[in-house]
């Protein structure tokens, strides 16, 4: 088998392992799929399920087709003979972190909590770092590199322009690979740390009606609340009357009587097919996405939140689920976005807000 066709198995390879995820993944996806996010991370673009298909192994398939056309058109003096194992390389890392990419999108279409902003710049790095590998080896052609004027022009210059390139991607790219891993492990450090130090005891609400927290009394039963903060999960239920003896450092209160420079806020949020920003939203099934966002008093920030997703309409067939659950940028407020099967939809957002000193 020659270089060439290795090259190019391999990046069918990578193509059918995506179409294959996708296929195993798309009955357990929402009709309206999160495909685009800002610079803090925050979901900012939607599209159908379907269209998976087209932006992962179509738009791989495309590249590959392309980087087998160009050759073809390139001019005598610069034909890519002379790199062709370097230029294929370079298609098959391409092809490589669009399917990273595409990963990355169907685990947050799956509910996984991501941080997309840190996953795609370790991504990008690294896509930077194995260009940079091979950039010194790429000779000069019309579709690859630093194409300048002088550089197609000359030879030397363009050998020297690619060497000084190569050195600057790779160490460019694993600075900021290096930095993102960094970022992650510091970011999975605090969460340990903060999830050792919320040890909050949790009640449990029988259907009859009676309640039994771990350690306390009761009173009549009624709503629960549960909220997380730090990693840890907090069920608060409004007639547990504390007991010091049994939990020395942790009590539970009623949420009408919030612990001092600590409180829970909640907004709710019902969409329909004609109060939605963008018809669109709704798909000819009547599947819709809604969202809510609620904000922390002034002079609070957030500590942690969640939220539920219901299906509005009484009697009517559908199921509702989160999709999404993140704090705001400015870390005021927490959003909840929910997908339902049958429109409307209510979404509940809720936050735990700590005064600034807290």
């Amino acid at each position: 088998m020659t270089a060439t066709k290795r090259y190019y198995l391999g990046a069918a390879a990578v193509i059918l392992a995506i179409l294959a995820g996708i296929v195993v993944a798309y009955p357990h996806l929402p009709a309206n799929m999160p495909m685009h996010w800002d610079s803090h991370g925050q979901v900012n673009g939607w599209g159908p399920k379907w269209s998976l298909f087209l932006w992962g192994p179509g738009m791989m398939t495309f590249i590959v087709v392309i980087f087998w056309a160009l050759p073809w058109l390139s001019p005598r003096q610069f034909q890519v003979d002379s790199f062709r194992a370097t230029y294929l390389y370079i298609m098959v890392v391409l092809v490589a972190m669009l399917g990273y990419i595409q990963l990355l999108v169907l685990a947050a279409g799956l509910g996984l909590a991501i941080d997309m902003t840190r996953a795609v710049m370790g991504g990008v790095s690294l896509l930077l770092a194995l260009m940079g590998n091979v950039l010194g080896k790429v000779r000069r052609n019309f579709y690859i590199g630093v194409r300048t004027p002088w550089t197609i022009a000359s030879e030397q210059v363009w050998n020297a322009t690619h060497r000084f390139a190569a050195k600057t991607f790779f160490a460019c790219g694993l600075l900021g690979f290096v930095a993102a891993l960094i970022a992650v492990a510091a970011i999975g450090l605090v969460g340990s740390r903060s999830s050792g130090h919320s040890h909050l005891s949790a009640s449990r609400t029988t259907l009859s009606g009676s309640t039994q927290p771990l350690g306390g009394n009761t009173g009549p039963s009624g709503s629960t609340t549960s909220t997380t903060v730090g990693g840890a999960t907090t069920t608060s239920q409004p007639n547990v009357v504390p007991t010091t003896s049994s939990l020395p450092t942790t009590t539970i209160v009623p949420t009408s009587q919030p612990i001092a420079g600590y409180q829970e806020v909640q907004q709710s949020n019902t969409t329909s097919c004609t109060t939605q920003p963008s018809a669109d939203q709704c798909s000819p099934t009547g599947a819709l996405d809604g969202s809510a966002t609620v904000d922390c008093p002034t002079g609070t920030k957030v500590l942690g939140g969640g939220g539920s997703a219901a299906q509005g309409s009484s009697g009517a067939a559908g199921s509702a689920s989160v999709i999404a659950s993140y704090p705001t940028s400015n870390g005021a407020g927490w959003t909840v976005i929910g997908s339902s099967t049958q429109a409307p939809i209510t979404v509940t957002a809720y936050a735990t807000c700590a005064d600034v000193a807290s």
